[in-house]
């Protein structure tokens, strides 16, 4: 499963993206809005993992076309009215984590939301 985490701490986005590997997945890290368009346009990610301040400067555009390829997202956000937020723009993501966040905890969630993961050979 391919996975995208971008969240405004680079060492935190590090973190998370380097357990991911640890639990046997491929996964890349943004901390960065230009970054986290960038990429979001080239590559088709199976899960997004994404702070909500950086979901909200994406294009509108860019969060329809993830949506339409079938992208699973993950909201993180420090915020407690992070899901009124999410309303507000009229958002739908499948799953939301207030952080700080407990690794075996995202772990659990990506998977669920990825579905099953496929053994390496």
């Amino acid at each position: 499963m391919l996975t995208l985490v971008a969240d405004p701490d680079p060492l935190l986005a590090k973190y998370m993206k380097d357990f991911l590997i640890w639990g046997g997945h491929q996964s890349l890290a943004v901390n960065i809005v230009p970054d986290a368009d960038y990429v979001l346009r080239r590559i088709p990610f199976d899960v997004v993992a994404i702070d909500l301040t950086i979901l909200e400067a994406l294009p509108v555009e860019l969060t329809r076309h993830s949506q339409s390829m079938k992208c699973r997202v993950l909201v993180l956000s420090r915020d407690k009215d992070a899901e009124h937020r999410l309303r507000k723009l009229s958002l739908s993501p499948e799953d939301f984590m207030r952080q700080p966040i407990s690794f075996q905890k995202f772990l659990a969630k990506v998977e669920a939301l990825g579905g099953p993961r496929k053994l390496k050979r």
